[in-house]
């Protein structure tokens, strides 16, 4: 039965002084309750002190677990054995320990809890019916289980190796995949893990803490870290990628920071915590306010420094302060710190996205009704730097919007050569005072309802009207 532990050490099931219970080495590998910590008196806060051995006993008890030691009840139960090994199980007795009765029944059957071997029974009655000699503090228990495994020509880092996919046969064994699985889902896993890297210490000790695992535990952490940052700024990529090298203005128009944001919240979240929990002080780590642009910024630079393909933060800023006055040297600057891009790939996306919206708006005036309205403008040129023709100009130019009406019908192509011949006709022809009075009556009558008195009294009541507001000494509001 070479590298499997003795009959003695699986069956044992634990209790504390205040009635916890626990299972120090069974099928479930349930170790001290995860609901209940142990507190202590040790300075540390994140740390659990437990004050010694010396309160913990147990009692065995082999009715919990006897289904390891009932024979073969499946095709695993006999995969803890060594190859070449008999398939039943040896058991050894400790007649100090244990209280023995008469294994069979009145029946003549075996008792159900008898061993296989010798057919006595284990009482498995309460805890007052054992002898004292049946009680163990926890520090015996881990001596045998120390002089089992050097026995076994073992050391407790190669044990723990081997139970851990140390080899093939430790891989396909049934009975260690159980073991395994369970005590990498025990809740003393983590705790566990702590103590390593921060031993106990006495408060009352004036030594310094032990030193542990604490250098392999931090060494492991840093590679653990900045592995999941690589895959999660590999996750990503896909939302910080620009489609091509030309500026579009769907690129600045469809980019929403806060969709951004929770996209990256989801792919990234160790990354996302690490950075929000950096950018906030240890006195102030339950403030509410989390600077979530910032993490944005930085999480945008990191993936800028992978690839100068993922730029879609960079693009939009970058054209923000080109219109903002930022020179050239600045724009220069906060590229080189992955905040921006470059001062010639700003003004070639500048020039682009201009030579596009003139393009656009030529299509539009021949689909859609569009007016234009265009003044004359004077512009300076100043210059600050020290040159010889340092003295500024002016000159003059043409400033024109068109006003795209797109959901208005299209006008006919002949309406502007309507409206030059109706202008040539009215210079030949110009209007009198008298046909100005005609179409004022014509328009009252048709906002009257085609009465024709209510027309004639509108005219005679906007002359009087116009009369009393002229006249002197008369003031209306």
């Amino acid at each position: 039965m070479a590298g499997s532990l003795p009959s003695w050490w699986r069956p044992a099931t634990t209790r504390l002084s205040a009635s916890r219970p626990v299972r120090l080495f069974g099928d479930e590998e349930q170790y001290l309750s995860s609901d209940e910590e142990d507190d202590g008196p040790d300075e540390d806060a994140d740390f659990q002190w437990w004050d010694g051995p010396g309160e913990l006993e147990y009692d065995i008890d082999l009715e919990s677990n006897s289904e390891l030691f009932s024979g073969s009840t499946g095709p695993g139960a006999d995969s803890g054995l060594a190859a070449g090994a008999d398939s039943s199980i040896a058991w050894e007795h400790d007649r100090e320990d244990v209280a023995m009765e008469v294994g069979e029944t009145d029946r003549g059957e075996m008792h159900p809890h008898a061993c296989p071997t010798c057919g006595q029974a284990y009482n498995s009655g309460p805890r007052s019916s054992l002898p004292r000699e049946a009680r163990r503090t926890l520090a015996d228990s881990v001596l045998r289980v120390i002089d089992v495994i050097a026995e076994e020509s073992l050391t407790v880092g190669r044990f723990l190796a081997a139970l851990c996919w140390g080899d093939p046969d430790c891989v396909a064994n049934g009975k260690i995949r159980n073991v395994r699985s369970a005590f990498m889902r025990c809740p003393e896993l983590p705790k566990l893990l702590l103590t390593w890297w921060k031993p106990p210490r006495s408060p009352n000790s004036h030594k310094s803490r032990p030193q542990g695992a604490r250098n392999v535990m931090e060494a492991f952490a840093k590679h653990v870290i900045e592995d999941l940052a690589h895959e999660e700024l590999g996750k990503i990529d896909p939302l910080l990628r620009a489609s091509g090298d030309d500026l579009s203005k769907d690129d600045l128009t469809k980019l929403n920071l806060d969709n951004l944001e929770s996209d990256m919240r989801m792919r990234a979240p160790t990354l996302w915590s690490l950075l929000e929990n950096l950018c906030k002080p240890l006195q102030q780590s339950k403030v509410k306010a989390i600077a979530s642009k910032r993490v944005l910024s930085i999480i945008s630079m990191l993936s800028y420094t992978r690839s100068h393909f993922c730029n879609r933060i960079q693009r939009l800023l970058g054209i923000y302060f080109k219109f903002k006055g930022l020179t050239a040297k600045g724009c220069d600057t906060l590229h080189a710190l992955g905040i921006s891009m470059s001062a010639k790939w700003i003004t070639n996306s500048v020039e682009t996205i201009s030579s596009e919206a003139m393009k656009e708006v030529q299509e539009l005036i021949h689909t859609h009704a569009s007016f234009l309205s265009y003044d004359n403008v004077y512009m300076t040129f100043r210059i600050f730097s020290q040159r010889l023709e340092k003295n500024g100009h002016q000159t003059a130019g043409t400033a024109a919007t068109v006003y795209v009406k797109k959901d208005a019908p299209l006008l006919d192509a002949t309406i502007n050569r309507n409206l030059q011949h109706l202008r040539r006709a009215g210079m030949e022809d110009t209007i009198t005072s008298l046909d100005v009075v005609e179409l004022a009556e014509k328009s009252a009558v048709e906002h009257s309802g085609g009465c024709p008195l209510w027309g004639a009294h509108y005219t005679q009541c906007a002359h009087i009207l116009t009369w009393l507001v002229r006249g002197r000494g008369l003031y209306i509001e």
